[in-house]
């Protein structure tokens, strides 16, 4: 069966976490593109909890000017939409201190997306925390 990601090879591999309860990671939700899809497609089990980080400050590939205050409220409002929000933790902070937080709470994820900073120094402290 298909989840029809978009992601094709990724389908089958993500497929396994639908209908289980299962702690899904989402480091920079930006919009909440990502974080919908999830909280849609596999979230389906009501124990099911996604984990957002994001700062929603921006960073500096972004335009100067634009009101992240905007985009946080589009998150919240595509969050809403799903009806799941009660399955989102919203971490509104820098990933680094999130994931320690995280570690310190001792959650374990069973599926973890990285997609904040898009520098490799901070790619990769994002990685080594999540691990």
């Amino acid at each position: 069966m298909s989840l029809n990601s978009g992601w094709k090879q990724w389908d089958e591999y993500l497929y396994k976490f639908k209908n289980k309860e299962t702690n899904l990671l989402e480091i920079g939700s930006y919009k909440g593109d990502a974080t919908t899809w999830l909280l849609n497609n596999l979230a389906s089990n009501s124990k099911t909890k996604v984990y957002a980080i994001d700062t929603w400050e921006g960073s500096p590939e972004y335009p100067e000017g634009q009101d992240f205050t905007k985009v946080e409220k589009e998150f919240d409002d595509r969050v809403k939409k799903t009806g799941k929000e009660k399955q989102l933790v919203k971490m509104k902070m820098l990933s680094n201190k999130g994931l320690i937080i995280l570690i310190e709470q001792k959650i374990m994820f069973d599926f973890i997306f990285i997609d904040a900073s898009h520098e490799a120094k901070n790619v990769v402290s994002d990685a080594i925390l999540s691990w």
